[in-house]
């Protein structure tokens, strides 16, 4: 069996899965500073072994290599903890419209698995990430939370399943749920993670001045969130969580504000060029709308404010930022 050391008991305990992915190891890493003591798991799926090399400097921080997939993970941790953060996910909708049932089986199944394992190790507290994908091209924007949900890809399918799952789950157990239907995160690409997000991925391309692909020659609008602004959120929840009357509570997580996919493309080349980076023109490749893809999507944030009094960082700020701190080093 694995154990944990024990540490002082007013310390937070945190089981993270998935830790080893874009939002597990950045997330990690600002709950290791806060002296939190973090469990992570990941077997590497999505995701490189060097992303959690920073982390292992932590004393506060232990990790277990195991598939989640596999239902002995629940007797593979004995202590208990006060939060389990679900991350492990397949996230690509992509790879969802080539492999649907990949999707379904990784993401329904390591939920149940992540499931039974807060139920056994008491959690008072389930965080679980879902996704804007799960409302497919809604008709009413902006995306309120009660907005009635019919997903276009399997991965968006997958979601939708899932917080269902959670739904069951949380009528024989004491533990709170938070789902967080995620917008699109961005930001702080240097990892060594896969990011599937267009602004990453783009960003990269530029850089290595390979052609770029652009859907819909740009016209597709997003709600694009900082994943500072992501952590900030969790680390609120985490804090503020006993004040939630309902068992599930459900959050969009994103800035509100909605964006043409084409002007994120120019903010971008026009930073990279401060650094010398000249993208031309020509290597910038129109592509249909894959299927599966949504062309209009932004929330209403309302729920979210109101309740833990959060402000986003603008994108054309963050975007300066994040390629001033890659190519100005």
């Amino acid at each position: 069996y694995y154990t944990v050391f024990h540490y002082n008991n007013l310390m937070k305990k945190i089981i993270i899965t998935g830790v080893a992915g874009y939002v597990g190891s950045q997330l990690t890493e600002y709950f290791l500073k806060k002296k939190y003591v973090i469990l992570g798991i990941d077997n590497f799926y999505n995701s490189d072994k060097k992303s959690i090399n920073d982390l292992k400097k932590y004393s506060n921080f232990k990790f277990l290599k195991f598939n989640i997939l596999n239902k002995k993970i629940i007797h593979k941790i004995k202590n208990k903890y006060d939060i389990l953060i679900h991350l492990a996910a397949q996230t690509s909708v992509d790879k969802s419209i080539h492999n649907p049932n990949e999707t379904l089986e990784i993401n329904i199944r390591s939920l149940s698995n992540a499931l039974l394992l807060s139920d056994k190790l008491n959690c008072k507290l389930f965080i679980f990430t879902s996704s804007a994908a799960v409302y497919g091209n809604a008709k009413k924007l902006p995306i309120k939370e009660n907005t009635i949900l019919l997903p276009e890809s399997s991965y968006g399918m997958s979601k939708k399943i899932n917080e269902g799952q959670i739904k069951i789950f949380s009528k024989k157990t004491k533990t709170k749920f938070i789902i967080l239907r995620l917008f699109n995160i961005y930001g702080q690409i240097l990892r060594n993670v896969k990011n599937f997000g267009v602004i990453s991925l783009w960003i990269n391309s530029i850089l290595k001045n390979k052609k770029l692909y652009i859907h819909n020659k740009g016209n597709c609008i997003r709600d694009f969130v900082h994943i500072t602004d992501l952590i900030k959120i969790i680390n609120k929840i985490s804090k503020n969580y006993r004040k939630e009357r309902q068992k599930v509570q459900i959050y969009n997580v994103g800035s509100s504000k909605k964006t043409k996919i084409i002007e994120v493309l120019k903010i971008i080349i026009t930073y990279c060029k401060l650094y010398n980076f000249n993208f031309e023109k020509k290597k910038i490749i129109p592509t249909k709308l894959p299927k599966g893809q949504i062309l209009r999507s932004y929330s209403s944030n309302y729920k979210l404010k109101k309740n833990f009094k959060i402000n986003f960082i603008g994108l054309k700020d963050a975007l300066k930022k994040d390629i001033s701190f890659l190519l100005g080093n």
